[in-house]
């Protein structure tokens, strides 16, 4: 995405209040948690409630790296590793400046954007999940979470509404109002992202939906004049923060020996992003 040199001077105006936003966000989580309100919604609402209240608490804490906030997490039976929705706002502003360094211009609202999108969906997909597990009372993994996923979507269209005429099991109705309002919000930046979006989505597949538009709509490439091995080599990192990307040590133990490490990193990227 190429920007203006006005359009430069604004964003660079920006970045410092988005992050503070953020931090604030973040901030104002951690004090929920620490309150007890969850386990006063817990006893006094239900579980519903309890799940929908969680998930606003950790899409706040998606910038974070707050280990006191993770063993509250964790106390409640969501460990931040099912989540998996937190990405470190130290570790993503040192890959920002890395990338300012190199050369690369950023629209930071995009930025920003995409990537609070992509952990926001994470978040969704973890609590529910977590919370399928946790209300069994055992401690098996639930392998049918897409198969609900793909009722609930049936069940929407029979109805032809945003609902189903009935609710099958305990949390179904949370489910439903939660896919709802990522729907409302990923459908306004993402052109066809609907409830067949969300089933693929469960399926362990948002990397080939989201990062394709984190990485062409963020970064002013058209400007740079620099090669793409060198501009994805510049952004690998920041990809590597939102989903697990090999380093050093996959490289040599790889039959890439003809490629640099530089080039291995972009040629890595550009697979792992646009992979059929």
């Amino acid at each position: 995405m190429k920007l203006q040199p006005e359009d430069e001077e604004v964003l660079e105006l920006v970045y410092p209040m988005i992050v503070q936003l953020e931090e604030q966000d973040a901030s104002q989580a951690k004090a929920l948690l620490q309150s007890g309100f969850l386990q006063e919604v817990l006893n006094n609402q239900g579980y519903e409630d309890f799940l929908l209240e969680l998930l606003k608490i950790c899409r706040n804490l998606i910038f974070t790296d707050d280990e006191e906030s993770f063993k509250l997490l964790d106390d409640l039976r969501f460990p931040k590793d099912k989540l998996n929705c937190f990405v470190s706002m130290k570790d993503l502003k040192t890959q920002i400046n890395n990338i300012k360094t190199a050369g690369i211009k950023i629209h930071y609202f995009n930025l920003f954007g995409y990537i609070r999108l992509y952990l926001e969906i994470r978040a969704a997909n973890g609590v529910l999940l977590t919370g399928t597990e946790n209300l069994s009372h055992q401690n098996k993994k639930v392998s049918d979470f897409t198969k609900k996923l793909i009722s609930l979507k049936r069940r929407r269209e029979d109805a032809n509404a945003d609902e189903p005429k009935t609710f099958l099991y305990t949390y179904e109705g949370v489910l439903n109002q939660q896919l709802n309002t990522v729907i409302k919000k990923a459908s306004s930046q993402i052109k066809g992202f609907n409830m067949k979006t969300i089933v693929d989505l469960s399926k362990g597949n948002s990397d080939k939906l989201l990062l394709p538009e984190l990485l062409e709509q963020s970064f002013d490439y058209d400007s740079t004049k620099m090669s793409r091995t060198t501009f994805l080599d510049s952004v690998y990192d920041l990809f590597a923060l939102l989903t697990p990307l090999p380093g050093m040590d996959e490289y040599l133990n790889s039959k890439n020996e003809s490629d640099s490490y530089k080039t291995y990193r972009a040629k890595t990227l550009w697979r792992f992003i646009y992979k059929k």
